[in-house]
């Protein structure tokens, strides 16, 4: 599936080098983190990136993007079966590479779904790392200046807790532990 990625971007990036509106840009801002299906409250964490805006007709755009995530729960961790506290705050920071696709309502305003690719490259507990499948849809207000304003949601796919738990009183382990992260940011497009 990472093969069939790099070459839709491949193909993708080599059609956009002939138009003349391809824009290249920045994008940073806010997260707001949590773990569905437990008891930790949301976190706070940045992101930033870069991406490729490919037009693909008057209102339709392709964006390819190369995103750092760092993702912060708030809470406390216990080992199963135990009150033994093992750690707090459960922190995972990522490396995503999406293709989102964006639709223009108006010039100004854009509504943008995709599929983003995340490889963990730090962890701690209780997360378990390796590579996350996320969804992610959100909208985009884009001034005439290319600056932008930017609103997503992004929801993890693949379960993220290891043997912990994260609440000692309940005594359960709660399956498909999956991220869900509210990011809040600009954007600049060149």
């Amino acid at each position: 599936m990472v093969r069939l990625l790099f070459w839709i971007l491949l193909l993708s990036s080599t059609y956009a080098w002939g138009q003349s509106s391809l824009g290249l840009g920045f994008r940073g801002g806010y997260n707001a983190t949590t773990i569905s299906r437990t008891y930790y409250s949301f976190g706070s964490g940045y992101y930033g990136g870069v991406y490729a805006e490919i037009p693909l007709g008057s209102r339709f755009y392709l964006q390819p993007e190369f995103t750092y995530s760092k993702q912060v729960s708030k809470g406390e961790i216990y080992s199963v079966g135990s009150s033994d506290k093992v750690g707090e705050n459960p922190e995972i920071q990522y490396l995503g590479y999406g293709i989102l696709g964006k639709f223009g309502f108006t010039p100004s305003f854009r509504l943008i779904l995709g599929h983003v690719l995340d490889q963990a490259i730090v962890v701690k507990k209780p997360y378990r790392g390796g590579f996350d499948p996320v969804f992610t849809i959100g909208a985009e207000y884009k001034s005439p200046v290319g600056l932008g304003l930017e609103l997503r949601f992004k929801k993890g796919l693949r379960d993220q807790i290891t043997e912990y738990e994260t609440f000692k009183s309940t005594g359960v382990i709660f399956n498909m532990n999956t991220h869900l992260v509210f990011q809040l940011g600009l954007n600049y497009t060149l």
